[in-house]
């Protein structure tokens, strides 16, 4: 193998891969690169087991082939090189990286023990525009849970509702749901669910990707596929509780309310808010909303808000962090906040987006 390919792209490259290669994998293979080549063109594929991300660019090949070798180890080098061509050579047991007058050799390993790819079918894949994508995962990723107790709530659904894909994560105490596009008959019944890491490797890694992309599952694995990039990702397995029963279907109070305004009167009432449960008062009456919250040894915060209020007035007690959350993850300037009981859920909606809805769970008021 010997093929010569661009520093800056080689840097770029290798600089995604290792967001999926670990620096202590459970097997010496896992921590390397995969570098195969062909007349044109270089791919780089690294992956831990449960994530593969390939990525393919154009270079100049003298010699095709394809190896192994240790990815952070590699990706340290070619980022301390000067720009201009790299040289990437397979000489018996050792990769020669040269460059200029710099030239080094690192151990490889054959890339026949490097992990195969899932197989999926991507013949009737969903095409997401990628910052539709991107901007799916943005408004429910949050909602998903980081403890293990539940290893089901540690990722986002993404099933098929009213003939769209729709995505939905939740930690059992807020619940955050968005609509896609449409979605293809080959799309499993039951939905799929992608663990949190995955959901945030696919935001990450296709930050900057413009253009359209293919979304496919198998029963184990989910791809999303680009003209370049392409990143594979293991599902996780079991059913997904049924949200929609927690979903309130009547809420005879709605207040509609300036996102900015209301999102900083949250975060000062957090600043007294007691640690442990992050209760802040919300109490709706006359066209304006009072946030109230205390602790024994922070003080109190005391803020009033104007709103359209369309009902009776109440109060309700919620987790102020996950308040915060919502209001920050929104973007219209104004959201609409549906209510019907105190201990019961609040819908919360951006003004103006239909497609997206989160629920918030009510804290005990004392």
């Amino acid at each position: 193998m010997k093929v010569y390919a661009p520093r800056a792209a080689l840097q770029g490259a290798l600089g995604q891969i290792i967001s999926v290669v670990p620096s202590r994998g459970p097997i010496p293979i896992y921590e390397m690169v995969k570098i195969e080549t062909g007349e044109g063109y270089i791919t780089l594929s690294g992956s831990d087991g449960d994530h593969m991300l390939i990525i393919k660019s154009s270079a100049d090949t003298e010699r095709p082939g394809a190896l192994c070798t240790p990815a952070r180890t590699l990706y340290e080098l070619v980022r301390t090189l000067p720009d201009g061509p790299v040289t990437l050579e397979r000489d018996g047991h050792k990769l020669v990286v040269q460059s200029g007058r710099s030239i080094a050799s690192l151990p490889i390993g054959e890339a026949e023990d490097f992990r195969r790819p899932p197989t999926i079918d991507l013949e009737e894949a969903v095409e997401f525009d990628m910052a539709d994508l991107n901007a799916l995962i943005g408004k429910t990723l949050f909602a998903a849970s980081d403890e293990q107790t539940r290893l089901i709530l540690n990722g986002g659904l993404l099933h098929v509702k009213d003939n769209r894909i729709r995505a939905v994560a939740t930690n059992g105490h807020r619940l955050a749901s968005a609509y896609g596009p449409d979605a293809p008959a080959s799309w499993p019944e039951e939905g799929v669910i992608v663990h949190r890491t995955g959901l945030g490797l696919i935001e990450r890694i296709f930050k900057n990707y413009h253009g359209t992309v293919r979304v496919a599952a198998s029963k184990d694995d989910i791809v999303v596929a680009g003209n370049y990039l392409t990143l594979y990702t293991r599902l996780i397995e079991g059913p997904y509780p049924n949200y929609e029963q927690v979903i309130p279907t009547e809420h005879p109070i709605t207040a509609t309310i300036d996102r900015k305004e209301f999102l900083g009167a949250v975060k000062r009432a957090l600043v007294v808010a007691p640690r442990n449960s992050r209760r802040v008062y919300f109490h709706w009456e006359y066209d304006e909303v009072k946030l109230s919250a205390e602790t024994s040894d922070l003080g109190s915060s005391n803020e009033t808000v104007e709103c359209a209020l369309d009902g009776p007035g109440i109060t309700i007690g919620f987790n102020g962090e996950y308040m915060a959350e919502v209001l920050s993850i929104i973007a219209t300037d104004e959201v609409r906040i549906e209510m019907s009981q105190p201990e019961r859920p609040a819908v919360i909606t951006p003004v103006g987006d239909l497609a997206t809805m989160y629920v918030l769970m009510p804290l005990r008021l004392y």
